[in-house]
This record gives structure tokens, C-alpha cells and sequence, in this order.
């Protein structure tokens, strides 16, 4: 009995000295397609926008962003020093437009990630699936948070802008290659899918992951459409997500649909992008 007394005490002394679990810290995660650089844009043209994308980054600890160039990032290296930059381009080589990741350097370490292509042929690079009209990837990280030691998944993508059956077949195939990525880990998909939230490829994503807009435990802040044209769109079309796995909280979810001056602090009624950043805070 003493000897049993004695375990028993020891036991409970471990466990009052162990350290308690490290705190859940939020992560806010951005979706954010910025635009290809094209001067036939003229006053919307990258280089009058690039100060608001990226204070606009600024507000977020992880970062997709859809339509950029090598151009486009090397100068938003310079404008976000406290971020690192993952992914690489599209094409065969390794260039063309990027779903580059980007997170904060003193929060996270990058411990996995790599780019698949949405085709029947993942692993070829700059292979090209169904009916779409150009080549289009997936960017995934696995990282691990140093305020609380987790790591999580996120995937960032832009499907095709032609294909539909390109872009229910990359639904599919990136629900897949996602889950089995994460392997149980916290998850989070996010991207331009140039598809409404009523169609099938949102549908298929629904299917799998939780939509943060529908889901989050505030009311999602900002309007709906997440497409804007510059401000010339008439329709009301979200195509834009940040989607998650079971077991991840939504402790708030945005569209920020607001102009360059809103941003910037100026009299600049113009928008930052052709499309609002999108964002959810997680709590993993």
C-alpha cells in the first residue's frame, strides 16, 4: 500500500510540473488574387496598386495570392520584409504566374510544401487538364506555428477561368491531394476558383471542407461578390473562398471590399485589385 501511495504521489507531482499546453493563437489567413500586370490596365495597371496589395498582406499572418508574376513578387518582396515567399510558377520551367504562399518569417516555419498541376498528371509541370485553357497549380505548406508549436496545411489555388470540366475535376483532385496532405492535420483551401458558391465545384468543396464565410462564429464582414472588375462589375458573384477542415474554428471571416483610399489613407477611390481580398481568422 505504501509503495502504491508513493507511485501515486510521484504521478501527481509529474503532472503538476508539467507545462500546460501551449495556447491556441489565431491565425488570420488571406486569399487574395492581385492581378497579372497588363498595361492595357491603365490607371488600375500594377504599378499604381502595388502600396495597397501589400498593406493589404500586411494585415494577415498567411498569405495566397493568385496571378502573380515573378515581376510582381520580387517587387512585393521588397515592399513585405517580415514575410517569406513558397511556391513557384505555372509553366514548365518554373515560370509564369505563381500561387505563391506567403507568411510571416517570425511566426512560422515551413516544414513540407510543394506545387502540384491540375491535370490528370499532377506531378508533369506545366501539364495542362481537360478543357482548360491554360496551365493552372496548387501550392501547399506545411507549417508549424512557434507561438504554439502546431502546424497546420494550406493550399492555394486558381482554377481555370474557361474549362468547366477543368475546373470540377480540379475540385476534385484538390479536395483529394489536400486531405491526404494534411493527414489529419489542420487544413485550410484556399483560392480564385472562378466558380460561384451555388455550383458544383463549391459544391464538391463543401462536401469535404467547411466554407469560413458560412461558418465563422461572428457575422462575416464585408459584402458578398468578391469578383469586382475594377469596380465595373454588375453581378454578385463570389469565386473566392478560404475553406477548412472539421475541427478548426471560424472565429471570423471578411471580404474586404475596399477601395485603395481605404487602404492607404488617401482620397484614391480606386481598388487594389480586380478582386477583394478574402481572409478568416483561424483558431487551429
Amino acid at each position: 500500500m505504501r509503495s502504491l501511495l508513493l507511485l501515486a504521489g510521484l504521478a501527481l507531482s509529474a503532472c503538476a510540473s508539467a507545462p500546460p499546453p501551449a495556447p491556441t493563437v489565431p491565425v488570420r489567413v488571406m486569399s487574395f488574387n492581385i492581378r497579372v500586370d497588363v498595361a492595357s490596365d491603365g490607371e488600375n495597371a500594377w504599378p499604381n496598386r502595388v502600396d495597397a496589395v501589400a498593406a493589404t498582406i500586411r494585415e494577415a499572418d498567411v498569405v495566397g495570392v493568385q496571378e502573380a508574376t515573378p515581376a510582381m513578387l520580387a517587387t512585393l518582396d521588397g515592399e513585405l520584409p517580415a514575410y517569406t515567399r513558397y511556391g513557384v510558377g505555372r509553366d514548365a520551367d518554373g515560370g509564369g504566374e505563381q500561387g505563391a504562399i506567403l507568411y510571416r518569417t517570425d511566426r512560422f516555419d515551413r516544414i513540407d510544401g510543394g506545387t502540384f498541376w491540375l491535370s490528370p498528371t499532377p506531378g508533369v509541370a506545366g501539364s495542362q487538364g481537360w478543357d482548360a485553357a491554360l496551365p493552372r497549380i496548387a501550392t501547399w505548406a506545411r507549417l508549424r506555428d512557434r507561438q504554439s508549436g502546431r502546424s497546420f496545411v494550406i493550399v492555394n489555388t486558381h482554377f481555370d477561368h474557361m474549362g468547366e470540366t477543368a475546373r470540377r475535376e480540379s475540385a476534385r483532385l484538390v479536395v483529394a491531394r489536400a486531405q491526404g496532405l494534411a493527414d489529419g492535420a489542420p487544413l485550410a483551401v484556399i483560392g480564385d476558383l472562378n466558380a460561384d458558391d451555388d455550383s458544383e465545384v463549391a459544391r464538391t468543396f463543401g462536401a469535404a471542407l467547411r466554407d469560413t464565410r458560412l461558418v465563422a462564429e461572428t457575422p462575416a464582414a464585408g459584402g458578398h461578390a468578391t469578383w469586382n472588375a475594377f469596380g465595373t462589375a454588375t453581378d454578385d458573384r463570389r469565386i473566392d473562398y478560404v475553406f477548412v477542415s472539421e475541427g478548426v474554428r471560424v472565429l471570423e471571416a471578411a471580404t474586404l471590399d475596399r477601395t485603395i483610399g481605404d487602404v492607404l489613407g488617401t482620397e484614391n477611390p480606386r481598388l487594389p485589385s480586380d478582386h477583394h481580398a478574402v481572409t478568416a481568422t483561424l483558431a487551429l
